[in-house]
């Protein structure tokens, strides 16, 4: 694993954001409103409405009962989990994303948390928690392992996935467009993220390439500067929803120039604006934990 340092900004957070998610109760804090949910849950229906008449179209055949019951099973069946990377970067708090390759055959070049689906087999019942864990050392990594343990990569070493994340508690589950439960969970990365260019930690999490075109960090408090909104119709009719826009800084010919990467919008962004309203921001910008914070960076330069 290359030297990196154990964060003190994350040991100082840590237990202020595990006294805020118990603060929820063992239901977990809400990520939509009742409104946004039943608007959200009104647009899905929709959405399996048309995907079950164009499967009907596709395959006469096959009866609407039939149909019916396959969708029901899928949904019921499917669920996934992302993991909310809160990492230190050059000890400064921020968000990990990755930014998903143009290959991938949903969601090409968007940027998302790292997750996916959970794993249900006859020898294995993922925990959301271990969904995210799994998905996300796969993401970030290119880590793939076996049912025997090994992997088929060294770049397991970068990073150590096995105490280099903690798990500190998950968040109500928010449906995906297609109507699946998708589980937040928060978690901490252990090492503070060394690096001259947050905007690119290939030398750190070099990602899988066949999934992952780069992994960036955001700084909580640019993730808040940058917050605006755009319409999004799967919260209902004339709803809005958060965008973050995502830039960074190229050099040519000594003159500096904000490019654009992308924006982190639909449901990476109703994910995290809570989670930074409601958790990092408090903790990181608003608490004490800010003045100690800022010290320790100080003391780094």
């Amino acid at each position: 694993m290359t030297s990196l340092q154990i964060s003190r900004t994350m040991q100082l957070a840590e237990p202020q954001i595990r006294s805020i998610l118990e603060s929820y109760g063992p239901s977990g804090m809400s990520i939509l409103t009742k409104a946004q949910m039943d608007g959200s849950m009104k647009i899905i229906h929709q959405w399996q409405q048309k995907q079950k008449q164009k499967l009907q179209q596709q395959h006469p055949d096959v009866t609407a009962s039939n149909n019916k019951h396959q969708t029901t099973n899928t949904q019921e069946q499917r669920t996934a989990a992302v993991l909310i990377p809160i990492c230190a970067v050059n000890s400064i708090p921020s968000v990990l994303f990755t930014l998903r390759s143009s290959k991938v055959t949903t969601h090409k070049s968007e940027i998302s948390f790292p997750g996916g689906h959970t794993d249900h087999t006859e020898r294995l019942v993922e925990s959301p928690e271990e969904t995210a864990l799994r998905e996300t050392q796969e993401e970030l990594s290119g880590i793939y392992y076996d049912e025997d343990g090994a992997n088929n990569d060294e770049n397991v070493k970068l990073y150590d996935y096995t105490d280099g994340i903690n798990i500190l508690g998950t968040l109500q589950c928010v449906p995906s467009l297609r109507g699946m439960p998708v589980t937040p969970v928060i978690g901490t990365l252990t090492y503070d993220l060394s690096c001259d260019d947050p905007k690119n930690l290939h030398h750190i999490f070099p990602g899988n390439k066949d999934e992952v075109e780069r992994v960036f960090a955001m700084s909580v408090e640019e993730l808040i500067q940058v917050e605006t909104a755009e319409p999004l119709p799967r919260l209902g009719k004339g709803a809005l929803g958060p965008v973050f826009p995502v830039t960074e800084t190229k050099n040519d010919d000594e003159e500096e120039e904000d490019v654009v990467i992308g924006k982190i919008w639909g449901l990476t962004a109703i994910i995290l604006r809570p989670v930074l309203k409601n958790i990092l921001r408090p903790v990181f910008l608003d608490g004490k934990i800010d003045t100690r914070i800022s010290a320790i960076r100080n003391a780094a330069l």
